[in-house]
């Protein structure tokens, strides 16, 4: 077996369980007045616990404590712009739109952590960027979705997180990373729906009917289960590698969308998807330096 064959795997199957944590997202906004910040929660919550006996049976000290911040800070932020992108706007749309971040890693990478770009990935970039451009505008001039505009901040912040992520993973350990990603994910969004529960934009969580809860429960845990694959897959891919890997959930997005969804699919965002797709194939088949 390929060394890189287990992390191939486990990047595939983060794909899967990301776009359903974002579905389960956009069948509760259907049914219910809930804000965004308890889906964000949910996947913090859930995930701390079980990341914390990760953490506590394999602690090591922490080595490089500005990456590890930067990861996660970064990752808090995405998963909030990509949860909110789905509850207030197309699935389809948030999950490709944070696709791009394939294309932020190699845009960023040579700045920050000193990896080299071939003329292709520059192309890959641009493509991305065109693409991303079209979903947004929806092939109209200034004609801007404040979904599909949180759906790419999405990709931008989680581009920055993956490169840290790689960076990071150098010099500590997956439990580090992911403890003090969910620690500080948990402690950001409990604040977050207090002050909304506090300032009557949330309701109680007694106010809830079950069917909610399962929802929230259902979406927490493919996010965290998706969280903990991605993470864990880079052990044994490089940034760029496992960025493109998980770009099979953009076909998955695509086809669910259409198929199950009834989401519109108009030329602009069929463009918009295949450019994004394009971006990262290339990024994928690159020249290594």
């Amino acid at each position: 077996m390929n060394k890189r064959t287990p992390g191939i795997a486990l990047i595939l199957c983060s794909a899967f369980f990301f776009y359903l944590a974002t579905l389960f997202v956009h069948f509760a906004s259907l049914d219910f007045r809930a804000p965004g910040s308890w889906f964000n929660f949910s996947r913090f919550f859930l995930g701390l616990p079980f990341f914390y006996l990760f953490y506590r049976k394999h602690r090591v000290p922490v080595q490089n404590t500005g990456w590890l911040a930067m990861r996660a800070i970064f990752n808090v932020v995405a998963v909030i712009f990509f949860l909110y992108a789905a509850h207030f706007g197309s699935v389809m749309n948030a999950n490709v739109l944070n696709m791009t971040y394939p294309a932020f890693v190699a845009l960023l990478s040579p700045i920050f952590i000193g990896e080299k770009n071939s003329a292709l990935s520059w192309i890959a970039v641009m493509s991305a960027i065109s693409g991303a451009a079209l979903i947004t505008l929806r092939g109209q001039a200034l004609h801007f979705s404040t979904a599909d505009l949180l759906g790419l901040a999405s990709g931008i912040t989680a581009g920055v997180g993956v490169m840290s992520l790689r960076k990071i993973r150098k010099t500590d350990s997956t439990f580090n990373v992911l403890f003090f990603t969910f620690f500080l994910g948990t402690v950001v969004t409990a604040i977050w729906i207090f002050v909304e529960v506090i300032l009557g934009i949330s309701a109680s969580p007694t106010d809830y009917p079950p069917r909610f809860w399962q929802l929230l429960l259902l979406s927490g845990f493919c996010g965290v289960a998706g969280q903990w694959v991605f993470t864990w897959g880079f052990a044994w891919v490089g940034a760029v590698e496992g960025s493109i890997l998980s770009s099979s959930r953009i076909l998955i997005a695509l086809v669910a969308g259409v198929a199950f969804l009834g989401e519109p699919f108009t030329a602009a965002s069929a463009i918009g998807a295949a450019l994004v797709l394009f971006a990262n194939v290339a990024l994928a088949l690159r020249p290594k330096h």
